[in-house]
């Protein structure tokens, strides 16, 4: 399974949020070697990465940086493989406030 998270997910407009994407296999164990794709897929914003690999923890992590002005931003994720197009993008959304 693939999951995304964003901490904090309520930040001002000169805050930062931490993105991670897990991926975890059918009985709960971290996948590591998973080639990840994320994107701000509205809202605005950039990500430090849009492409890494997972790491022993099934982990990779990002930083969500927010435009200027208030925002509503959603990030997604999908996995880089032959087929990736089998998979469920997963989403988290980010609100920037002033």
């Amino acid at each position: 399974s693939l999951g995304l998270t964003a901490t904090p997910d309520f930040i001002p407009t000169d805050g930062l949020s931490t993105v991670v994407a897990t991926a975890l296999s059918v009985d709960g164990a971290p996948l590591s070697g998973i080639g990840l794709r994320l994107r701000v897929f509205n809202g605005g914003g950039s990500l430090s990465a849009t492409t890494g690999v997972t790491n022993a923890a099934g982990q990779f992590t990002v930083i969500y940086t927010p435009p200027n002005g208030e925002t509503l931003a959603t990030i997604e994720v999908t996995p880089i493989a032959n087929n990736a197009q089998n998979q469920v993008v997963r989403t988290v959304t980010v609100r920037v406030r002033n």
